[in-house]
């Protein structure tokens, strides 16, 4: 007897509750702290924190995922073909660097809430444009996205 959900997203994995499990058990410093400003209704959409993503090439763990907007917060470095592969799925995603979660979570969550009130799915790179930061490494421009 098949136990799926009705109606998940297919680029759900379906048996990824112990990986999950495992990963937000060791969860780092900046993610635990940007948890504190995601989880429950804070942001007013469901927030999944160490989501397990299914695709061809291989499966995921994203930071969060944010279901209803299609929406993957990742924190660190920018990787171009881990964004490719989610991007392939129909996800958006927003990059931070990891020190963000520690130093500014108050710029990233806002940065977060401003993309998911963004209008019918709007190109999220024109609310958050890449800035270079050092030769070959990008991040997006969070000043962008703040409130005063």
């Amino acid at each position: 007897m098949s136990h799926a959900v009705k109606n998940q997203p297919k680029y759900l994995v379906e048996k990824g509750n112990e990986l999950r499990r495992r990963y937000r058990n060791n969860l780092n410093i900046p993610d635990g702290v940007l948890w504190e400003h995601f989880k429950g209704d804070q942001l007013g959409v469901r927030v999944r924190m160490q989501a397990p993503v299914k695709h061809p090439e291989g499966d995921m763990i994203v930071d969060f995922l944010i279901m209803k907007k299609r929406l993957v917060i990742e924190l660190g470095d920018r990787d171009l073909n881990r964004e490719r592969k989610l991007s392939s799925l129909g996800l958006k995603v927003l990059w931070f660097p990891r020190e963000m979660g520690l130093t500014d979570p108050v710029s990233v969550v806002s940065s977060v809430r401003e993309a998911i009130t963004t209008k019918d799915g709007a190109e999220l790179r024109q609310v958050l444009p890449l800035v270079p930061v050092s030769p070959g490494v990008h991040t997006r421009n969070l000043s962008v996205c703040t409130k005063d």
